[in-house]
Parts: structure tokens; C-alpha cells; sequence
């Protein structure tokens, strides 16, 4: 079916593949084109993933599309990318001879040089610090919540933007993290670990940058040989954020104060982080790449200027939410 499409390669991944699990379970797959035309990207992979459903009752969990340069470029040159992980171990279920043009000099439609794949973690951890900074705010539901006198639903709506918060921060430091790894050894791990982005940092800058970077968590919010610190918080927060009811064992932990503490401390990390990648002019001398490290070291101090003059919650919201408590308080009296 595959090849009726015009496909020339396709990889299976995912457990019971023997491959790298996708980013929702179950299989994935990847399809290679001759040539592709990546402006139209998400389309050819929406009409091939019904296609497949249709002729075999497949249902692919990720489907990447890409060409033979692209995936060539993003398996055989750069070592850090998606899809150099799922050709590593991801089952090949055929691969045919081109039929047609192959564009080996064309743009790509990914990141193609390991400057490009610094840029763009650089890249994702400005936008995070961004979105970090608007979040200190109350949202538009926390307020209508307040103006209609609905507290319950105003404190969900708080703590599900704290959980934001938290998830954000942590990507934060995780991008940041793969830049400087990135461009101190040439690649780094397809992880969401901060831990394991620590532990891949080449020997000789390993012990310094780790020692500084667990002193800003060294002491668990809770006390008790059961809960975990927040520097554990730190390899969790990244799925917990993007589950709808917010995480089992984090949902409790995120309330002002622990958000406001995590939250200080990654922009803490992150100003580190950020000014030891500009030490690195050596290695970093594209001058994209150092100006988005600029650009996040911008970011990361106007959210640690908002944190400290704002905090994370509007004052005037909750004068009026205790006053609504009180008035539900005396009319059950």
C-alpha cells in the first residue's frame, strides 16, 4: 500500500517493534520519500496515515514523513535528532531504489547542522521562558471564575496554571541543557532527564557544572524519606504538564509556594546555564546561535523582574475570593 503511495523506505518503531517508543506509545512509523515537498508536510502525512488505517486497520501513533536527503542529513550527520533515534533500532520494512529526482543540495525542511540543532533548542527554551513570564498572571478564566463568585473553579484553574509553570520551567532548564551539551561534546541524548542531561556532559566539564547545578535544589520540599526532592520533581514535571489532571503524585505539591521555589530556582539554572554557553565561543561561534542566547537570557530576566515584583498570584483576586469565602461561611451559618 505503502508503495503505491509513492513511498521508497518505511521504518516501524515503538516496543514491540524492538524500537524507540513514539511519543504517544503504541507503533510508529516512518515513511521516506524521493523527494518531498515540506510545505506540505502534515497533509501527505494526514492522507497516508488514513490510507494505512483503511487498507490494514493500522493506526500509526507517530507518523513522520520525511525524503532522502532529510533523513539522510538527520540520521547520518546529527546525532541528536528524533529520527536518528528511531533508525537506530526501529525495524526497516523495505527500502526500494529512487524512481525519481532525489534534491541532495536542497534546504531541509529540519535543522541540518549541529549549530541549527543548538539554535533550535535555544530556540524552544526562549519560548518557554516567554510563556513563563505570561503565565505569572492570572488567566482570563481564574478572573471570570473571581467575577462570578465560583472559587472552587478559580482555585483549579489557579493550580492548572501553576502545573503550566512548573512543566515550562522544567523544559526550560532540559533545552538549555541539550544546547550546552550540545555544543560541548557534538550531541546530546534524547531525554527528557535533566539528570541524565547532567550525566552526559563530557568528563571534564561534568563535575564542576553538576556540583553548582544540584546546589540550587538541594533540599526536599517535604520532609520524610518517601517523598522525592525537587531536583527528582525536576524528571517529572515535563509528562505532568501535559496531562490534562495535571500528575497523581504532583498535582498536591504545586501550590504557590512550591511553584514560586521551583520556578526561582530553574531561572536561577537557566541564567547559569545560559551565561556558561556564552563562555563558549570556541564552539559557539554561529552568530544565530549566540544571538538566541541572548535572546533567552533576556527572557529569563524579565520573568525573574515579573516573579519578584508580581509573584503568582493577583492580590486584589484573592482579597475578593476571601471575601467570597466569607459570604458562603455565613450564609451556611
Amino acid at each position: 500500500m505503502l508503495r503505491t503511495a509513492d513511498v521508497r523506505a518505511a521504518y516501524v518503531f515503538g516496543e514491540s517493534a524492538g524500537g524507540p517508543e513514539p511519543r504517544d506509545g503504541d507503533l510508529g512509523l516512518a515513511v521516506i520519500f524521493d523527494d518531498l515537498d515540506y510545505s506540505t508536510r502534515d497533509e501527505t502525512a494526514a492522507a497516508l496515515r488514513e490510507a494505512v488505517e483503511t487498507a490494514c486497520g493500522f493506526r500509526s501513533q507517530e507518523l513522520f514523513v520525511t525524503d532522502r536527503y532529510e533523513w539522510y542529513v538527520r540520521t547520518e550527520l546529527l546525532a541528536s535528532t528524533r529520527q536518528s533515534l528511531i533508525r537506530s533500532d526501529a525495524t526497516l520494512l523495505f527500502e526500494d531504489e529512487p524512481t525519481g529526482p532525489v534534491g541532495w543540495d536542497k534546504p531541509i525542511g529540519l535543522a541540518a547542522t549541529r549549530e541549527a540543532m543548538i539554535g533550535e533548542a535555544l530556540r524552544v527554551a526562549n519560548e518557554d521562558a516567554i510563556e513563563l513570564e505570561m503565565r505569572l498572571s492570572p488567566c482570563r478564566w481564574e478572573i471570570d471564575a473571581v467575577g462570578s463568585g465560583n472559587v472552587e473553579e478559580y482555585e483549579y484553574r489557579k493550580r492548572q496554571r501553576f502545573i503550566r509553570i512548573c512543566g515550562h520551567a522544567t523544559r526550560l532548564a532540559e533545552h538549555l541543557l541539550k544546547a550546552l551539551v550540545d555544543c560541548l561534546r557534538g550531541s546530546y541524548p534524547r531525554t527528557h532527564s535533566v539528570a541524565a542531561l547532567l550525566g552526559s556532559l563530557p568528563a571534564t566539564a561534568r563535575p564542576e557544572i553538576e556540583r553548582i547545578v544540584r546546589a540550587m535544589f538541594p533540599d526536599p520540599r517535604n520532609q520524610g524519606e518517601r517523598h522525592p526532592t525537587m531536583w527528582d520533581d525536576l524528571g517529572s514535571w515535563h509528562e505532568a504538564s501535559q496531562q490534562g489532571d495535571g500528575h497523581p503524585t504532583l498535582w498536591d505539591r504545586a501550590d504557590e509556594a512550591y511553584t514560586a521555589d521551583l520556578l526561582s530556582r530553574v531561572l536561577k539554572l537557566a541564567d547559569y546555564i545560559d551565561a556558561h554557553l556564552m563562555k563558549e565561543r570556541s564552539v559557539l561561534q554561529d552568530p544565530d546561535c549566540l544571538t538566541m542566547a541572548r535572546r533567552v537570557r533576556t527572557s529569563v530576566a524579565a520573568a525573574e523582574l515579573t516573579l519578584q515584583e508580581s509573584g503568582l498570584v493577583d492580590n486584589t483576586l484573592e482579597r475578593q475570593v476571601r471575601a467570597s469565602r466569607k459570604q458562603g461561611r455565613a450564609r451556611n451559618s
